[in-house]
């Protein structure tokens, strides 16, 4: 069950590569995942999925770790058990799961919400999450490292062989970056929609209901009831618009044409006038290639405007 794959790669005219991927894994391992917070993310919900298609698929596919190292102190396993304690490790493993999916149907024949009895669930059960991001470097030095806990070393090198063999497709300034999108409907829909239509589809990752499905009028409705909100006050639910980006402008070298002073973004290059400097195109400002390269960001991209930025009270929510 273990699965890396790419959505959609995309890579802008200033060189930096969007890449959005759809991982599947453990779900005992989410919260290590979680930290890297360069990533956007949609996720399957624990509280969107119905109990029983969740011990379908426990039934079906449940969740083992992949190594069964012997105990020792500190964080990293010792060496490999025998075969006869695995053996008792993994009816071990088995029994706690057989129990723990006895207990969540008995909630749920008492009528208890998922968000509660889908909980008992967890360590047997596979995450699927979509994610986006300019930069992977920092998740594959830590998490392929031999220190790594074995589940999440796995995936990131799926992860890190899927992304080396994908060729990233070139966009142009103002074409978008839109995951689930295919061929036909850029022919189809204008752009607008587009958006829509992939915001809508990465948000319905939460219920697993993504893949295969193409009903573009309810991605359009589910798009508009997650980010319909006037009032900061009311919860919007802003992740699935932060996969959709479009490339901020390219780096060029030209005559800077009398212009001097400070970078207009950070402040601390000066840029002296009547000489040649790499500088970065922008409407309103000239800018440094030392802050084009590290700063230049929209929400946790580089170099790509997310579209979650143009929304009003985006940032009130999560």
């Amino acid at each position: 069950m273990f699965e890396a794959r790419v959505l959609a790669d995309s890579v802008a005219p200033n060189g930096i590569r969007l890449t959005t991927m759809l991982l599947t894994y453990p779900r005992f391992i989410h919260a290590e995942f979680m930290t890297h917070r360069v990533f956007s993310r949609n996720a399957a919900s624990s509280r969107a999925i119905p109990v029983k298609k969740k011990l379908l698929r426990i039934n079906d596919h449940p969740v083992e770790p992949v190594e069964w190292g012997t105990n020792k102190p500190g964080m990293q396993a010792g060496e490999a058990c025998t075969p006869e304690v695995e053996v008792l490790a993994k009816e071990l493993w088995h029994e706690a799961r057989v129990a723990a999916m006895h207990c969540a149907a008995g909630l749920d024949s008492l009528s208890i919400h998922k968000q509660v009895a889908n909980r008992i669930l967890e360590p047997w059960d596979w995450m699927t999450t979509q994610v986006s991001s300019t930069s992977w470097r920092n998740f594959d030095i830590l998490r392929r490292h031999p220190a790594a806990d074995p589940n999440i070393r796995l995936l990131a090198h799926m992860r890190k062989t899927a992304y080396d063999e994908s060729i990233p497709k070139y966009l142009e300034i103002g074409e978008w970056h839109l995951p689930w999108i295919t061929d036909p409907e850029r022919v189809e829909f204008e752009l607008e929609t587009l958006k829509q239509l992939s915001a809508g589809r990465s948000a319905r990752l939460s219920y697993l209901t993504h893949d295969q499905r193409r009903e573009p009028e309810k991605d359009i409705e589910l798009f508009a009831r997650l980010t319909s909100r006037d009032d900061p006050m009311e919860p919007g639910h802003w992740t699935p618009v932060e996969h959709q980006a479009t490339p901020i402008g390219g780096f060029v070298i030209r005559e800077n044409d009398g212009i001097s002073g400070p970078c207009a973004w950070c402040h601390l290059i000066q840029l002296e006038s009547n000489t040649k400097h790499v500088i970065f195109e922008s409407p309103f400002a000239h800018v440094c290639m030392k802050c084009a390269k590290g700063h230049i960001t929209s929400g946790n991209f580089t170099g790509w405007h997310q579209w979650r930025q143009d929304f009003k009270n985006q940032d009130f929510d999560a």
